[in-house]
């Protein structure tokens, strides 16, 4: 997984408004493929609320940042 792929997950988790990452050139590409695989879902915003704020992460998502997260400790160890 790409490490956009994993920041826009981990701030998804964290309900970080992803607004900060549109910089980034792939960031809408991301964002869709995270969608279409099911790894997160958007909802409908607020009035006032930024549509960057409207994601919430799935099971499946979190099931793959802790797979992530584990793989990286057992290379350093």
């Amino acid at each position: 997984m790409r490490q956009l792929a994993v920041k826009i997950l981990q701030l998804v988790r964290e309900d970080k408004n992803l607004q900060p990452l549109m910089v980034n050139e792939s960031f809408q590409d991301e964002l869709a493929i995270l969608e279409r695989t099911g790894f997160i879902r958007s909802f409908k915003p607020e009035i006032g609320q930024s549509p960057y704020e409207c994601y919430d992460i799935t099971r499946k998502g979190i099931e793959r940042l802790i797979e992530l997260e584990a793989s990286n400790y057992k290379r350093v160890g």
